[in-house]
């Protein structure tokens, strides 16, 4: 009697264990429904370092969802554009409505920038799948910045533009995440910056350590000599499609573009708008402003491995 009565205890206790943790795992998950992170929702130590990375999938594949819908909607609306150009050209061409010459320009036109619109959004695809696995590998973001500023130096040298490409980075600054992705935030910043700068122009890359409260953050900054930016669309730049430049001028960079390198999509707009992606993605910000003696400065600042 004595032996089944310790057994008769011992299950009610195993089944109480049981149903206390399933109701506090309930409880958890409730929690985490409504907008907690998993992190913050488990008082069990030992998960703290899943319960990170759960919260960090969690977020990339949220913000990749809302990245899908919005270049849906983006796409519909630039080439929106070109189409109803083309419409209205089209009238031009028939005999009997108007100038033929007008129209088959106004067409001309429009199919350039259509080519880069498609090849730009072969290029949000293609950077939106890469959103969903940033890595956390360890870089040493100051030897990839000189490396990257030496052979992209060597290759304008070779242009005759006269550009010249400066860089002053301080030693020892280290981040996690993937090299690609910050060689793609340094290369469109400085062909962006390149672009804008007048004939023999200097573009001056930067690496500095800066404190942000108890953190420490890496501020990356590409700076041009350029007209700058208007203050109103300081924040604009860094949407989808977005280009203050003239029409022509984005249709011609983008032919050539597609010409020599293959990279269609040229100046329309998604340059800028992959640096903030990217940026966002290894857990940085990217910022731009009107330098004192003219031209833009872009900042992007990743946090510091600690």
């Amino acid at each position: 009697g004595i032996v089944y009565a310790v057994m008769a205890v011992l299950a009610l206790a195993i089944i109480r264990a049981v149903w206390s943790n399933l109701r506090r795992f309930r409880n958890v998950a409730g929690i985490i429904e409504r907008g907690a992170s998993f992190e913050e929702s488990s008082t069990v130590p030992e998960l703290a370092a899943i319960g990170r990375e759960f919260d960090a999938m969690v977020h990339r594949l949220t913000r990749v969802a809302d990245l899908i819908r919005d270049a849906a909607e983006d796409n519909a609306h630039a080439f929106k554009g070109p189409i109803a150009v083309i419409r209205q050209a089209v009238e031009l061409v028939r005999p009997a409505t108007g100038d033929a010459e007008t129209g088959l320009a106004a067409i001309s036109a429009s199919l350039d920038r259509l080519d880069g619109l498609v090849q730009s959004a072969r290029r949000i695809d293609s950077a939106t799948a890469e959103l969903l696995d940033v890595g956390h590998a360890r870089i040493d973001l100051t030897s990839l910045v000189r490396a990257f500023a030496a052979d992209y130096g060597t290759m304008i040298g070779g242009t005759g533009t006269g550009a010249q490409l400066a860089v002053d980075a301080v030693a020892g600054v280290q981040v996690e995440g993937r090299a690609d992705l910050i060689e793609t935030i340094l290369e469109n910043l400085v062909e962006n910056a390149l672009s804008f700068s007048p004939p023999g122009g200097r573009v001056l890359v930067e690496l500095k350590a800066e404190s942000l409260g108890a953190s420490r953050i890496a501020a990356l900054s590409v700076a041009d000599e350029g007209p700058g930016v208007h203050p109103d669309q300081l924040d604009a730049i860094f949407a989808r499609y977005y280009s203050s430049r003239p029409v022509a001028e984005k249709n011609a960079a983008a032919k050539e573009g597609a010409d020599k390198s293959g990279k269609d999509g040229t100046h329309f707009g998604i340059g800028l708008w992959l640096v903030k992606q990217h940026a966002i993605a290894l857990g940085g910000s990217v910022a731009a402003e009107d330098r004192p003696d003219g031209g833009l400065k872009v900042t992007v600042r990743l946090p510091v491995r600690r």
